[in-house]
């Protein structure tokens, strides 16, 4: 089998179909889809069965509910295709030909991880926008390490786990499974995948279309817990990344100073629901964070500009414009 299709299931009985319609529409056929009941209280367990009686390539596993890394981890150790992806069960595929484009780009290469790319849908307007630049030049003549080096400096690098196709001996082998402890899981998950080299490539295409502003997503909010873990899974990289002779480590420790950027500014973002204490907090170990790295760890452009700024004016301005970009951005 080529694909196993990896569905966290959890309180989206309104979405949920749209995401499993446009898997099992898809040209290509040869995958299996497994739906992860994460003890849904609505619908959706009944959707899932419903799906699996008239399609025998659903498979549906009820579990006790926890949180997303844990349902994807249920569904990766249940796997038998040999390629993994991932969706959310309200978000879904642009169109029929996604898993036969990520196929072809499979058989021309042998590779580890496949990088996917995405448009936003906005649930309240009806509006779909692409942020990604897909300019990829040079990229195919690169060796594997550049190639790395390319999607972190270039903002190609997605961390979530619908943004990848990912080889399941790679998982195996890496021990590549979630830390379900985590709330941000992706970003530790996706460090941990990386440092080891993957063979990587890219399908330069928004092939997956993510529900932004929908009644009830928690990715759209801001809060403490949230943004504490965001901390430790960045304080955490310079341990898992303990080689400074290897090239991918510097690499990828450029990108832990950009998610430290990232993590700044959402101190700023408007609908946070930080306190002012708690802000001061996060603040604080960002500071310190910033303070030990990023004079050293600054390849990402974004890192380069905000560099300017902390030189000048110290973490406290560079962090309160970073916000600033943050709400006024255009999106």
């Amino acid at each position: 089998m080529r694909f196993s299709i990896i569905v966290p299931v959890y309180k989206t009985e309104q979405y949920l179909p749209q995401c499993v319609d446009s898997i099992l529409a898809q040209s290509f056929t040869d995958f299996e889809l497994i739906l992860v009941d994460n003890e849904s209280p609505d619908a959706c367990p009944e959707i899932c069965e419903n799906y699996a009686k008239a399609d025998n390539r659903v498979k549906v596993i009820h579990k006790k509910h926890g949180r997303a890394a844990s349902a994807r981890n249920v569904g990766m150790k249940a796997a038998q295709g040999e390629y993994l992806c991932f969706l959310d069960s309200d978000d879904f595929w642009a169109n029929e030909e996604v898993l036969s484009k990520i196929d072809k780009k499979l058989s021309q290469n042998l590779v580890d991880i496949i990088e996917l790319y995405y448009q936003f849908y906005y649930q309240s307007s009806g509006r779909y926008f692409t942020p990604t630049n897909f300019d990829f030049s040079g990229f195919d003549e690169m060796g594997n390490a550049d190639r790395i080096d390319f999607i972190v400096k270039n903002d190609r690098l997605n961390p979530s786990a619908w943004g990848m196709c990912i080889s399941r001996a790679y998982v195996e082998k890496n021990q590549g499974y979630f830390d379900e402890n985590r709330i941000i899981e992706d970003i530790e998950w996706c460090i941990r995948l990386f440092k080891e080299n993957p063979r990587i490539d890219v399908l330069p295409e928004a092939v997956y279309v993510y529900r932004k502003n929908r009644e009830g997503s928690i990715t759209s909010q801001t809060g403490f817990d949230k943004l504490a873990d965001h901390c430790s899974v960045i304080e955490g990289v310079p341990k898992t990344l303990n080689d400074s002779t290897n090239p991918i480590h510097t690499i990828l420790m450029n990108y832990a100073v950009y998610q430290a950027m990232i993590a700044s500014a959402l101190t700023y973002k408007k609908n946070s629901t930080l306190t002012k204490a708690q802000k001061a907090e996060i603040r604080r170990r960002l500071k310190a964070f910033c303070k030990r790295y990023i004079k050293t760890y600054h390849a990402h452009p974004k890192v380069k500009k905000a560099l300017k700024v902390y030189k000048i004016f110290g973490y406290a301005v560079m962090a309160r414009v970073l916000g600033f970009y943050l709400n006024h951005r255009g999106r």
